[in-house]
């Protein structure tokens, strides 16, 4: 029978009774002893002297083989001088080393001694704590994680790469490869419906395989189940597996599977087959977790080509209209620009006779009839006019305009465009406000070019304008940018039209609905010479209370610095009404 540890358990508890009760009070603590899961020995100088039955268990000796045992034969001979430091240092602490048994086994243990009183001396009673299942565990723990962490990173890797793709066979091939190489299998195959009623192979990664080709109202398929049923499936070991193809199996020397659906919103859209050419007892949960996730990122990518294909077939359509709208434009400003240019030869020929009979060179004209040839030679000149506005813009769209550049004042070209206006502002009985720096505002610009925005835009301002309304014209200069502001009290713009103001042939609502005469052309020629001009030209307005165009442009680079400061709006305005007008 092993030996007791009732005397250092009854010396470490201090206590003092009388011998009537030692002979009870041994037995007690022998019987505490060996109830114990741990082992507990006592040592005297190395020297085991005694031990619990879990002693035995722990190490593998029987009681008469223990007895004769030092600590140094119980403990690995790399932890020796660790437990001589912790005897030596009496220390109570608990500490980790690495105990052998028997057989040799090392098991790695927790260990915790005290001094206590032994025999009319000292000795270490110590209870060691086998750790050994917990190491492994953690261990088998710290392995896991580390193939889940490397398993994700493939999985992520493959993720990352999908979006960059250039086609959709390729991302499929992708989720195939990165399934295999993480699950060290031997092939990986995704399969697809085709809309015929089969699933297909659309990507196969590892071992050659034929195109495989599934019925999917085949429900002994193993494929065609997984598919319909959205459930996974493994199979240890296919030699009787039924619902497989002996070719695909024989051909490929595949023994273990796994069916894994692919889901998109819950629905089944294809089927991942992972196949090991080894017999798995079973299917580990990383593997399962693996393929689970290589399925998700096949979803994600079918979803993408799907989307992909209706993006190129719809990038494919747009681009055919996109070409068909380019030549059916070039074609009508083909058209516009040969016909122009046809149609200035007889209106010229008609209004060179027109002037030769309105001189009376050929005969005297009644009144009538120098009434009806004033119409008409009003009408020739508004299809004279109308002619070159789309020569005009024509050569803006082709960018065959030509165009003089030079520097100028531009507040003596809009001065100049007022003046020019005076007639029609007398007429219609209405006032303009003029607002011009006295000190040169200078740009590098083709002159009758931009002569022509600022009287497109006050024409604009006087024809849209009821009769006693009120415009303004307002020319700034600052940070190396010329601002024209052109504003009126006229009928206004709504909101919807606003957007296509500077669209050819384009005319607001509320201009038609009052019959306002106009071509549309007016606004569009203007963006296209502000722009030419590396300007902009922009429009404000609300319907019924007046319209501001905005025309900015860039100063000449030898303005200097003095000009480039706002300057002050001395000079004397141009004001037009009914009673009388002034220039200054």
């Amino acid at each position: 029978m092993a030996p007791s540890l009732k005397n250092g358990l009854r010396r470490l508890a201090g206590r003092r009774q009388p011998r009537s009760e030692s002979l009870y009070d041994d037995a007690r603590v022998g019987l505490l002893a060996d109830a114990l899961f741990d082992a507990v020995f006592v040592h005297v100088d190395g020297r085991i002297v005694e031990f619990n039955r879990a002693f035995e268990t722990t190490f593998g000796y029987t009681a008469e083989e223990a007895v004769d045992l030092t600590v140094f034969d119980i403990i690995a001979a790399e932890n020796h001088g660790v437990l001589i430091e912790r005897v030596q240092s009496e220390s109570q602490e608990r500490y980790e080393l690495v105990g052998v048994t028997k057989s040799g086994e090392g098991r790695h243990m927790e260990v915790c001694g005290r001094t206590i009183p032994y025999r009319g001396g000292t000795a270490r009673v110590v209870a060691v704590h086998d750790v050994t299942d917990r190491k492994l565990a953690e261990e088998q723990v710290g392995v896991l994680a580390f193939q889940y962490a490397a398993d994700l990173t493939a999985v992520s890797d493959v993720a990352r790469r999908l979006p960059r793709t250039a086609d959709a066979a390729g991302a499929r091939q992708a989720i195939c490869e990165g399934a295999l190489a993480v699950c060290d299998g031997m092939i990986a195959v995704l399969m697809e419906p085709d809309g015929t009623g089969h699933l297909v192979s659309t990507a196969v990664a590892g071992a050659d395989a034929a195109p495989m080709r599934v019925p999917l109202e085949a429900t002994s398929s193993a494929t065609a189940r997984v598919f319909v049923t959205g459930e996974p499936f493994f199979v240890a070991d296919l030699t009787g597996e039924q619902g497989l193809s002996r070719r695909v199996v024989d051909a490929t020397g595949a023994v273990s599977a796994l069916w894994q659906p692919v889901l998109q919103d819950g629905a089944a859209v294809g089927v991942l087959l992972v196949a090991w050419d080894r017999g798995l007892a079973h299917l580990s949960d990383r593997a399962a977790a693996v393929v689970g996730l290589f399925a998700a990122e096949a979803a994600v990518a079918i979803e993408r080509a799907d989307v992909l294909g209706k993006l190129d077939d719809l990038n494919g359509r747009l681009a055919r209209k996109i070409e068909a709208l380019r030549l059916s434009d070039q074609m009508k400003s083909d058209f516009v620009s040969s016909v122009s240019h046809e149609l200035r030869t007889p209106l010229a020929s008609i209004l060179g006779y027109l002037e030769i009979l309105s001189t009376g060179e050929v005969g005297d004209l009644t009144e009538l009839q120098s009434e009806f040839l004033g119409i008409i030679d009003a009408n020739a000149h508004r299809l004279l006019s109308l002619i070159d506005d789309l020569l005009t813009l024509s050569g803006l769209e082709t960018g065959k305009l030509a165009m003089r550049f030079e520097a100028f004042d531009l507040g003596g070209l809009v001065s100049g465009a007022v003046q020019a206006e005076r007639p029609a502002l007398l007429e219609r009985r209405q006032e303009i406000d003029v607002q011009i720096p006295d000190a040169a505002v200078e740009v590098t610009a083709d002159t009758d070019r931009l002569r022509q925005v600022v009287a497109n835009l006050l024409a604009n301002a006087v024809k849209f304008t009821p009769e006693d309304g009120r415009i303004s014209v307002r020319l700034t200069e600052s940070d190396g940018e010329a601002e024209l502001v052109v504003r009126d009290s006229g009928i206004g713009i709504s909101e919807d039209d606003l957007g296509r103001m500077f669209e050819r042939f384009f005319r607001a609502r509320s201009a038609t609905e009052q019959a306002i005469p106009g071509t549309g052309l007016g606004l569009a020629i203007s963006k296209g010479i502000v722009d030419a001009h590396g300007g902009t030209i922009t429009v404000e307005s609300e319907l019924g209370r007046g319209s501001a165009f905005t025309v900015r442009l860039p100063v000449s680079a030898r303005t200097t610095e003095a000009n480039r400061e706002p300057a002050a709006l001395s000079r004397p305005a141009l004001h037009v009404d009914g009673a009388a007008h002034r220039v200054d």
